[in-house]
């Protein structure tokens, strides 16, 4: 699974189109961009999210 997470106050969403960073972290007046995290071993779902933001062939 891969979600987003905020490295100011470790916050973890399931949405994969959060653009505007940290919402918890913006309440507070602080501007924090997301990570991505992968959670367990399934990097299969981190390359589909990179497959279709971004268009890339990862195959090679």
């Amino acid at each position: 699974m891969v979600r987003l997470e905020c490295p100011r106050c470790t916050a973890l969403f399931e949405s994969q189109r959060m653009f505007t960073g940290c919402p918890r972290c913006r309440e507070q007046h602080v501007a924090v961009n997301l990570g991505v995290k992968a959670v367990g071993d399934d990097f299969g779902a981190l390359l589909a999210v990179l497959r279709e933001s971004y268009g890339l062939d990862l195959h090679g």
